[in-house]
């Protein structure tokens, strides 16, 4: 790898860097405007991207999705189907199986939320080609999925090999 290749990922990796915690600010921002706690928030875009890509969740999905328990996840659901913003539905095709929806009213309330910071987006990409933006896209979709695949390398390591952590206790306070 040459001096400007490292260069250029280093930039890379700084600006997500910013990018990730200003994102991460930004769902806090949205989840107590909204009156949920972050992780219930999590959960609502996780619910509503699955629904929207035409694949709805169900709650093992979700636990699977944002790394809790099934039992945190009920915590969630019941949380979010008693405030009114998603609803559970049995899977028509295994009895079995609960699947996870987002109630119209909250989807409204979601896109209102976050019109302001699609007008900012739309501005602050505006000086970009329609190439340019596919470029970036595509770094962003590849880094995505270098965190992802991190992140379940790192979930699935024995709790010894961790920074941070005694063999086999819990993480250190």
């Amino acid at each position: 790898m040459s001096t400007h290749e490292a260069a250029g990922r280093q930039l890379v990796g700084e600006a997500l860097r910013r990018y990730a915690a200003e994102a991460g600010r930004m769902g806090h921002a949205v989840a107590g405007h909204a009156g949920v706690h972050p992780t219930d928030m999590a959960a609502l875009v996780a619910v509503l991207d699955a629904q929207t890509a035409g694949q709805p969740l169900t709650a093992g999905g979700l636990a699977a999705a944002l790394d809790l328990s099934t039992g945190a996840v009920t915590a969630v659901l019941d949380r979010l189907e008693a405030m009114g913003h998603l609803h559970r539905q049995r899977d028509p095709d295994d009895r079995r199986r609960v699947l996870l929806f987002f109630d119209d009213a909250s989807h409204s309330a979601a896109t209102a939320a976050f019109e302001p910071l699609a007008a900012r987006l739309d501005e602050a990409l505006a000086p970009f080609s329609e190439e340019d933006l596919r470029l970036a896209a595509q770094v962003l979709d590849a880094a995505t999925a270098a965190v992802r695949a991190e992140a379940a390398a790192a979930a699935s390591a024995p709790v010894a090999s961790r920074p941070g952590r005694r063999s086999g206790g819990p993480p250190r306070r």
